[in-house]
């Protein structure tokens, strides 16, 4: 039960410093969040036609 709490607790862990990683890329790369979600979409529309 303890070993489960603590696999839990790092993976939350790890989800947050990736987050924290992506948007200091973000910030230096000057790309905004609206950048990446149309890219996302023309993405997504380019695969699925």
């Amino acid at each position: 039960m303890n070993s489960n709490i603590k696999s839990e607790q790092g993976g939350f862990l790890k989800l947050i410093v990736l987050i924290v990683i992506a948007l200091l890329l973000m910030k230096y790369f000057k790309v905004s969040v609206t950048d990446v979600i149309d890219w996302f979409k023309t993405v997504f529309n380019s695969v699925f036609k």
